[in-house]
């Protein structure tokens, strides 16, 4: 009986999108008027009406195209390309963006199909319908959209639409990758490779904003698309690697370190000369600190541009110089670990004794100028009275293990 009502629903679900796809093509051979170039930069004047805004939200294009048809017969040309182009949201959306945010696949094709101008249109905040659905994890809109950019190659070329980017710099690219939506960045990136090489306002590349993120899954994709790991830096000069570590990503310090393809972002400084160790130490990352100062790859004596050793970081810290840390007690995890690893060992021990023995107020301690549970944790490190610390044990944390392969194909 089960059986038997399931392939009653699969012959109905069967059905209506056979109707479904037979009132799209309806649609598509009704004649609506063609703008001019000049129409897909046009200033909005007006703002939707509550009516068309929910007809493209619901996906009712039936009723949207049905009106504009009417607006064409009853009141000009000029009125169905108002509501178009010049109609917007509050935000700036036009019937395409919120078209695309809500996965309105029917009003999507229709729009991009008589309109295609409308594709390149941007909000207020400079997203096109790309960055909307990017951003919502929509797969089918995000295909819709670069299928009919390809098919009206003639007003916009795919690779400009997929480099496009908002007031904040981002390519759809990197707001697909920030979501962690893989499916959606493989697909953008794989019709525009370049779009990798991107940065946004703050320097950054796809990759990069996978990495502050954690989406493994994400880097992992992105990877191929540069030959040289070495190439992938921001505009700080920092590798991936220095990224995850300073962002806290555990998980993604794991699969870089475990990568033997990647052993040279490994000890790399940045424009600053810090390496991936002194920025997790700097941000107070205690387990990246851990596994980095475990791995005997990793160099715990480089000094970055201010002469200063990882250790010596943390101690320009609590001198309340320009680094600053999360507030945060693992600082003194973060000691701790540096001087188990003998990071310290040669740490100029002048520079611990002049620390400024002032009391900083709580006020101050809320600002993060300072950390003094680390002062005491510091000093007793450098001159080496072991008695006074806890013995940490002795055992050495398990080497990273690489990340699992994975085989996976995208049929485009």
């Amino acid at each position: 009986m089960e059986h038997s009502t399931d392939i009653i629903q699969s012959s109905s679900t069967l059905q209506l999108s056979m109707q479904v796809h037979e009132e799209l093509e309806r649609w598509k051979a009704v004649k609506f008027p063609v703008p001019i170039p000049d129409y897909g930069f046009s200033e909005p004047n007006k703002i939707l009406q509550k009516e068309v805004y929910t007809y493209a939200k619901e996906d009712n294009f039936n009723a949207l195209f049905g009106l504009l048809s009417d607006k064409r017969d009853r009141v000009s040309s000029e009125e169905v390309l108002d509501i178009i182009f010049k109609h917007v949201a509050a935000s700036g959306n036009s019937l395409l963006h919120v078209a695309a945010s809500n996965g309105g696949e029917g009003v999507t094709q229709l729009l991009c199909h008589h309109f295609p101008l409308l594709i390149t249109r941007k909000n207020f905040l400079g997203d096109n319908a790309l960055h909307l659905a990017a951003r919502a994890g929509l797969f089918d809109t995000i295909q819709n959209l670069v299928k009919h950019v390809k098919i009206h190659n003639r007003t916009l070329e795919l690779a400009s639409l997929l480099r496009m980017k908002n007031n904040k710099g981002n390519t759809p690219l990197h707001d697909a990758v920030s979501m962690g939506f893989l499916s959606g960045a493989s697909l953008l990136v794989s019709r525009c490779p370049v779009a990798a090489s991107q940065r946004n306002e703050e320097g950054n590349l796809p990759i990069h904003v996978a990495c502050q993120k954690g989406h493994l899954e994400v880097v992992r994709e992105l990877l191929p698309y540069w030959l040289d790991p070495m190439d992938f830096l921001n505009e700080k000069g920092q590798n991936i690697l220095h990224v995850a570590a300073g962002s806290g990503k555990m998980t993604i310090v794991d699969g870089i370190l475990g990568n033997q393809d990647l052993e040279a972002l490994i000890n790399e400084k940045d424009y600053d000369g810090n390496t991936p160790l002194h920025l997790a130490a700097m941000y107070c990352r205690s387990d990246i600190v851990r596994a980095l100062a475990s791995d005997e790859r990793v160099d715990k004596r480089i000094v970055n541009n201010e002469k200063l050793k990882p250790s010596g970081v943390v101690a320009k810290l609590l001198q309340g110089g320009r680094f600053k840390a999360p507030k945060s007690d693992g600082m003194r995890k973060v000691l701790q670990v540096l001087v188990k690893a003998d990071d310290m060992a040669e740490f100029d021990i002048n520079l611990i004794s002049n620390l400024p023995r002032t009391t900083l107020t709580t006020e101050q301690l809320n600002r993060g100028i300072g950390n003094l549970l680390v002062v005491s944790v510091l000093v007793v490190g450098v001159v080496k009275i072991s008695n006074a610390l806890p013995q940490p044990p002795q055992l050495q944390p398990p080497l990273l293990q690489p990340p699992v392969k994975e085989n996976r194909e995208y049929n485009g």
